[in-house]
């Protein structure tokens, strides 16, 4: 009996094994000297306006990737930046930037001012009268603007909807007769916040003394956390414009840049419009070249992953075509080129990576997946931050970001009846891998489960 059960079980492992794993496995670039080398080696004399008229406008191919469920197709432009050469950089946290942020109060409330926001013994912010009479004028707003805010509602909806303002009001209301009156005082130095550490909410306040705003900033000069602006505005938004699309809000977005001194240090790279707002998202440019986005290392003890890459977001309100939030993250600095030039991996090879990167990366899909589709869509070129050995600072390396989609076909099962249902859903899209364009080693993929 014993033997007859080891067989059924050694056929149930035979037949039910995935599709073989690859004999080489793809090491990624863990910010050993190996980069380096190649650098002193390669990189000098390098003409990267030569490199990029030898690339294909667009990759058109079907890819051989080994498993017999999945199904690669690229068919899309591959991106190459205008620039002379390409310079790898080393990179550090660089903070919040207080001029910066004076400027931007300036530029979104003119005359306005940041003020500390009272604290109680356990830390939490305390709502005084300025707070709660900002509230309530967020709920006026609201009531005014019901029908736009609730374009779906019944009448019987929206006048619930105006009711419950209405009580809420009354309940601020009450809390106002019975809150500290405490007045903003203007913060005279912003610099008093970064030598103390500061993380925490700030009032934004126009001339008139009315809250128009909340200001998170979060200062650490470990360079362990997430160092960042991001501004939320009361109902009605800030800011001296008036944008109806993703065009108008572009431009507005950059004069605000230009404002703040670093309109040449970002390029936008996702925009993103719904019913009610306008998002748009800045990534950094070096030297004409863009960070990639995507693929961050997941290890949660990681040095890297505290740090995060830098990025500048706002979102507009359709309603008011007012800004409502902005965030500043990570911002870094430049601290030395490590090479003047740095040679590139010839196309035929970036194409023969990508294969083979993907040819590990699906020699296993989950039983439940019949067939997996993805699609290619683009090759895009830019730069990508991988940490140094002694992980004090960062490398700006040349990457290659393989952007597409990943749809799978299959079944699962209802666990209370049992019943199988069959699905095709997409389960990732944007960057699917970015890898070295210098050495080829692999620096991060996305999770395809």
């Amino acid at each position: 009996m014993m033997r007859i059960c080891i067989i059924i079980l050694f056929t149930m492992v035979l037949f039910t094994a995935c599709q073989p794993t690859p004999k080489a496995e793809v090491i990624p670039n863990k910010g050993d000297d190996t980069l380096q080398a190649v650098i002193r080696e390669n990189g000098e004399g390098f003409d990267a306006a030569a490199y990029k008229t030898g690339l294909p406008e667009r990759w058109e191919e079907l890819l051989d990737v080994g498993n017999g469920a999945v199904t690669v197709t690229a068919n899309g432009p591959v991106t190459f930046p205008a620039v002379d050469r390409v310079p790898i950089w080393e990179t550090v946290p660089g903070g919040v930037d207080l001029d910066a942020v004076e400027k931007l109060v300036q530029a979104l409330v003119p005359g306005g001012y940041l003020s500390r926001i009272p604290v109680d013994e356990f830390g939490s912010a305390v709502w005084t009268k300025d707070r709660i009479q900002a509230e309530m004028e967020q709920n006026r707003w609201r009531m005014d603007h019901a029908r736009e805010l609730q374009p779906d509602a019944s009448q019987k909806e929206l006048d619930i909807y105006l009711r419950d303002l209405e009580a809420a009001n009354q309940e601020l209301m009450r809390q106002y007769q019975e809150a500290s009156d405490e007045t903003p005082q203007p913060i005279e130095d912003l610099s008093t916040l970064q030598e103390e550490g500061f993380q925490g909410d700030l009032g934004l306040f126009d001339r008139e003394g009315r809250r128009v705003a909340d200001m998170t900033l979060v200062f650490d000069g470990t360079g362990r956390q997430r160092e960042q602006v991001h501004l939320r505005a009361m109902s009605g938004g800030i800011g001296e414009m008036t944008v109806s699309s993703k065009e108008e809000a572009t431009v507005w977005a950059r004069s605000l840049l230009d404002a703040l001194g670093y309109g040449n240090r970002y390029g936008l790279q996702k925009a993103y419009e719904s019913s009610a707002t306008i998002t748009l998202i800045f990534g950094p440019l070096v030297d004409g070249i863009e960070y990639l986005s995507g693929c961050e290392e997941e290890n949660e003890f990681d040095w890297a992953t505290f740090a995060p890459e830098e990025c500048f977001e706002v979102t507009m309100d359709k309603a008011v075509k007012k800004l409502c939030v902005l965030s500043w993250v990570g911002r870094s600095e430049l601290l030395r080129p490590m090479t003047e030039d740095t040679a590139l991996l010839p196309f035929p090879e970036v194409q023969a990576l990508v294969q083979n990167d993907l040819r590990f990366l699906m020699s296993w899909t989950n039983e439940n997946i019949r067939s997996r589709q993805v699609n290619i869509q683009e090759l895009r070129f830019g730069y990508k931050r991988i940490r140094t050995p002694n992980e004090q600072s960062w490398l700006l390396v040349p990457a290659w970001a393989v952007v597409g989609t990943v749809t799978d076909s299959g079944f699962s099962t209802d666990l209370d009846t049992g019943d199988i249902i069959a699905y095709s859903n997409k389960t990732k899209e944007g960057a699917l891998l970015i890898f070295n364009a210098a050495d080829g080693t692999l620096i991060g993929t996305a999770n395809m489960e």
